[in-house]
């Protein structure tokens, strides 16, 4: 069954793509591996993708993510709050990344404007990264701190913003079963 499926995606991605030419974005884009890596070049690596337990009452469910270092935003007064950037993927089994996070945390409000421009900057990378072009509106609703939410060729598109207990603004992006790999 597996070589079958092998072999299918092979002929697939040669008549649909050309011989030699990038697998689609729903094929390759999502692995794991390739999306804890997505920011890596932008001074976000992450951690490996890797089981970890979350326990809800008396039931551990098994998960799997990839987590970055903050990344941290620089300028204004130098204290112990900080401005920083967070990236992160989480799904249920090992093969599948269902949840993609890159959140950020406003600490010092010197910081704001440019942890904005750099959040701007990383979706962007994102998108580019997972092979598709970011909701048109998705740049202004962050430099406007306004929230919203996008149906995507990738799945569901989320832009949150909190003020308690600290700004917080959080883009999402809930991978569709469509795009998810078999």
């Amino acid at each position: 069954m597996l070589a079958y499926r092998l072999r299918w995606r092979l002929a697939t991605a040669f008549l649909v793509t050309g011989l030699g030419a990038p697998a689609p974005a729903a094929e390759s884009a999502l692995d794991p591996l390739r999306v804890c890596d997505a920011l890596k070049a932008e001074g976000l690596p992450t951690s490996p993708w890797t089981a970890f337990d979350d326990a809800f009452g008396n039931i551990v469910v098994r998960n799997y993510r990839c987590l970055s270092e903050p990344l941290t935003i620089r300028g204004g007064g130098e204290g112990r709050f900080i401005t920083a950037l967070n990236y992160f993927a989480e799904g249920r089994v090992p093969q599948r990344v269902e949840t993609i996070r890159l959140v950020l945390n406003v600490h010092a409000k010197a910081t704001r404007a440019a942890g904005i421009d750099r959040l701007v900057k990383l979706t962007a990378s994102l998108f580019g990264s997972l092979g598709a072009p970011p909701p048109p509106a998705l740049a202004a609703a962050i430099r406007e701190a306004q929230p919203g939410s996008w149906n995507h060729d990738l799945g569901t598109v989320r832009f949150e913003v909190w003020q308690e207990p600290v700004e917080r603004l959080r883009l999402s992006i809930n991978i569709g079963a469509g795009a998810r790999r078999p």
